[in-house]
């Protein structure tokens, strides 16, 4: 299951839910968002020793929140415009998508559910 939201970026970055013609490219910034952020989340995992386990990633079910979906479409748009040479608009959409992940991470710690296997 991905984490980004394909529709969604679709707008961010061509300005419609339909426009289908750069796909290839978004599919695999997608990828390569969703990646990112499991690699966030595993070090987050390692980082509070007082959580027991990290559950299987990719994210799914119920822990697989709005949040992580923005934040996957984010970083995937930001990703996009890096390579559209758009270092702005790049910045703006990977700084959004690093503090939903932080504030997930800071939300489900502070709730002691985070990487409880509880999934």
């Amino acid at each position: 299951m991905t984490y980004y939201e394909i529709a969604r970026l679709r707008e961010i970055t061509l300005g419609s839910a339909t426009d289908t013609s750069q796909d290839t490219l978004l599919n695999a910034k997608g990828a390569q968002a969703d990646s990112q952020i499991d690699d966030e989340l595993y070090i987050a995992a390692n980082r509070y020793s007082k959580l027991q386990s990290l559950p299987a990633l990719p994210l799914a079910g119920d822990i697989l929140t709005q949040s992580i979906r923005d934040a996957a479409t984010d970083r995937a748009a930001s990703l996009f415009f890096l390579a559209r040479r758009m270092p702005e608009l790049a910045a703006k959409y990977m700084e959004a998508s690093k503090h939903a992940v932080q504030a997930f991470v800071l939300r489900l710690g502070s709730e002691g559910e985070i990487f409880s296997g509880n999934v």
